[in-house]
């Protein structure tokens, strides 16, 4: 309920307003040479009761605009922007096995319900090349993430196809891990014994690939880095590092790889006792 007092604040409010509008034409005024006739101190001189008007009707308009303005920019905040950033954050709501409504008013598709549990994706990556736009996605497994099932991604796709925008050329992936053998010969103070060595060493490579971003780049460099600092590693020689597609061919990593599945794990085929070669020094 508004009290006698509410009003009387927002008519000082006002009046402050209208006041500092008017000191800024009453300055105006002064300062012209076409109205220096204008010398009358009356309060109720008509140029003054213009001037008064002016200033009372500007702060009304100027009122309305703010809270015009105010409306847009809540109109625009609410827009979809149609970003990789912003189909990246739609593809994560995804919920298998729940049905999308849509709102008439605002032209979105959206789910009544928020059912965490059933938002599976938690790996999604969005990278544009040319005129398509690759959406990479995984689950996760205990930690590691894994390809969604058929079924899975057969629902993820029609998701896709009626939260995106019009014309939008997307391809959806979610496979298997791409796979990394990356054979190097590490140098090592020999006063450690080898088991240590080699626990310490793996321990390094399983991090290094563990805290890659989803679709990020494997380095050959940073790999070396990373076991390079272990303690009492000496030195680190890169032989012939390959990568695949989980079942592809191997080709040459001479310096980056960007896996295709979006993550990339060590080839389990190949144990680390043939991968490593150690050289006690």
């Amino acid at each position: 309920m508004i009290t006698v007092n509410d009003i009387l604040t927002q008519f000082q409010t006002f009046k402050a307003r209208v006041d500092e509008y008017y000191a800024l034409i009453y300055s105006e005024v002064n300062t012209d040479a076409n109205l220096d006739g204008l010398t009358s101190g009356s309060k109720t001189a008509e140029y003054n009761l213009w001037m008064w008007l002016f200033a009372a009707m500007s702060v009304i308009v100027n009122g309305i605009w703010e809270e015009r303005k105010s409306e847009i920019q809540t109109i625009a905040d609410s827009a979809i922007p149609g970003t990789e950033k912003w189909l990246q954050k739609e593809v994560l709501k995804f919920q298998f096995g729940d049905t999308l409504s849509f709102d008439v008013v605002t032209g979105k598709y959206f789910y009544p319900v928020i059912n965490i549990a059933n938002q599976i994706i938690k790996r999604c990556a969005v990278q544009s090349v040319g005129s398509f736009s690759y959406v990479k996605v995984a689950k996760l497994n205990v930690g590691t993430p894994v390809a969604l099932s058929v079924g899975e991604l057969t629902a993820l796709r029609s998701y896709i196809n009626q939260i995106k925008w019009a014309g939008m050329q997307l391809i959806v992936v979610s496979t298997n891990s791409d796979k990394l053998n990356s054979p190097l010969t590490i140098y090592y103070n020999g006063l450690v014994p080898l088991a240590t060595m080699k626990s310490d060493v793996e321990a390094a490579f399983n991090n290094y690939l563990a805290n890659l971003q989803f679709n990020g780049e494997f380095s050959v460099t940073r790999e070396i880095d990373a076991i390079q600092a272990v303690p009492n590693v000496n030195d680190v020689v890169a032989g012939i590092v390959q990568a695949k597609i989980d079942t592809g061919s191997y080709v040459a990593v001479n310096r980056v790889y960007t896996p295709a599945s979006g993550y990339l794990e060590k080839d389990s085929t190949i144990p680390f006792s043939t991968m490593f070669t150690y050289v006690a020094q």
